[in-house]
């Protein structure tokens, strides 16, 4: 099953506190290696490859910075990941 879900932009989106112990930042080069490594432990399933992060993100530093965030346990390591695609990805 898959499951898509759309928003058409980025205004009034709501705010919630991260639980002690967690926190948010923003997408850094070197994220997509995290990405990877979250996917795979969450989808054993399904064959999921490296170059998956480019083709559905792309490369572009500066719009990653903007849409993609990732969720950080108490170690600073990252055990999730939100984004805000392209259209068209």
């Amino acid at each position: 099953m898959r499951v898509v879900m759309v928003r058409e932009n980025l205004e009034n989106i709501p705010e919630y506190a991260v639980p002690a112990g967690f926190s948010l930042r923003w997408y850094q080069p070197g994220d997509e290696a995290h990405w990877l490594r979250i996917h795979l432990l969450a989808d054993r399933d399904s064959r999921i490859m490296p170059d998956l992060f480019v083709r559905r993100f792309g490369s572009d530093p500066i719009l990653l910075v903007r849409r993609q965030c990732y969720l950080l346990d108490q170690h600073g390591e990252a055990i999730g990941t939100g984004t805000a695609s392209r259209p068209g990805r």
